[in-house]
């Protein structure tokens, strides 16, 4: 299914979804153009299903320009729970993932070390802070 063009914040407001990627885009910007299958890919992917993917035209939709203060395309916006998190401008896609990532997928945790559960392990070391 293709990224669908956002039409205006009413229908934002009113979207059943709850986390966003808005893609300012033009059809006579470049950059725009060439993200945009990338773009495209990446909504499709199962790790981002919980992530609605839209596109915005800055040349019809002003009061969401104004609103997120888009001055430059691609500009990419992050909403989570509707609320501006994050946003991004250029055509880097790897940048661009990486935002997507940080802002929606959970982070694995480090787990501190039980060092007294790794100490009675078989054939495990444990150092001493004084280098021992």
């Amino acid at each position: 299914m293709e990224v669908e063009y956002l039409k205006s914040k009413k229908d934002l407001d009113e979207s059943n979804d709850n986390n966003f990627v808005l893609d300012f885009t033009a059809s006579w910007c470049g950059p725009c153009q060439v993200i945009a299958p990338q773009f495209e890919s990446i909504s499709k992917e199962d790790i981002f299903k919980h992530i609605k993917f839209y596109k915005v035209d800055v040349d019809e939709n002003e009061d969401l320009c104004e609103e997120y203060q888009v001055n430059c395309m691609p500009t990419f916006v992050f909403l989570k729970d509707k609320k501006l998190v994050d946003s991004m401008k250029g055509a880097n896609i790897k940048d661009l993932r990486s935002k997507i990532e940080s802002n929606f997928c959970e982070k694995s945790d480090d787990k501190e070390i039980d060092i007294e559960t790794i100490a009675t392990q078989p054939n495990v070391e444990v150092a001493s802070s004084d280098g021992v």
